[in-house]
This record gives structure tokens, sequence and C-alpha cells, in this order.
């Protein structure tokens, strides 16, 4: 498969606790061709000023700031807003692998219309893991009848 743009989409309402992990953790993704869409939903704590400070660190981070209107509305907008190939889903209180994206890339070939990867649930010191190695391919039919 070609080498795609992948925008990231976060949606973030009052986050200040997860947003610098979670951002940073997209930052060191080893696959590099990336935008990075935050949507900050209404946020009334400090997530606005970190967001700014992210914000240069690094060029392929775009925030927006919306009235809060929900998390499904949140990720319209990072939609509406993106440029890249393939959108990705990563919520705030999330940190991801700094190869998820390669491999959910390597993963894809011409007929896949969505890559899904498993996840570990982290939560005071322990984790609980669910098949986080293991990845899936499917068209659009497929993914459809999963939903």
């Amino acid at each position: 498969m070609k080498e795609c743009k992948v925008t990231i989409a976060v949606p973030v309402y009052n986050g200040q606790n997860v947003i610098e992990r979670c951002v940073n953790s997209i930052f060191e993704q080893s696959y590099q061709n990336i935008e990075i869409i935050v949507v900050n939903d209404g946020s009334v704590d400090d997530t606005k000023r970190i967001l700014d400070g992210l914000r240069k660190k690094d060029s392929r981070l775009y925030v927006i700031d919306i009235n809060n209107g929900g998390v499904s509305n949140a990720r319209n907008q990072a939609i509406k807003q993106a440029s890249g190939d393939l959108i990705c889903f990563v919520d705030a209180d999330d940190y991801i692998d700094k190869n998820m994206l390669s491999k959910l890339m390597s993963a894809m070939d011409s007929n896949t219309d969505m890559t899904v990867c498993g996840f570990k649930t982290v939560y005071d010191g322990a984790s609980d893991s669910v098949s986080c190695d293991s990845l899936q391919t499917v068209d659009k039919q497929e993914a459809i009848r999963n939903i």
C-alpha cells in the first residue's frame, strides 16, 4: 500500500491530567506522515493551555476549540478539518505504542477499508491486555456487519 497521510483525531473535554501523555505518544509514532487534530470540546480546566504548549513542540498538531457539544460532535469537527487519506481515532485518556500506526498501515492492502487493533487497559499501575498485538483488516461490508 502506498504511503498515506493519516489524520489522528483526538476529542478532549477537561483532559488536563491526560492530554499531554496522549499527544506525546502520538508525536513519538514511528509512522511520521501524520497530522494530529485535537478538538478541545469546551474544556474549563487547563486543557487549552496545555494544548497551546504542545502545539509549539510539533507543527503537525492542530487544535480546534469549540463549545461543548459531546464526543461525537468533536470527532465530526476533526473529520471536517482532516486532510489525511485515512483517519485514526484516539481518545484523550489513551496513549499509544510508538509502532501502532506502522503496524496498522503494514496490515493494509488495496481492499482494506478499516484496520482494527487490540488494546491494553491500564489502571493504578496494573494492566489488562485484550489481544493488543492482534490486527484485523475489514472491507466496508464487513465493517458495517460488525457495527
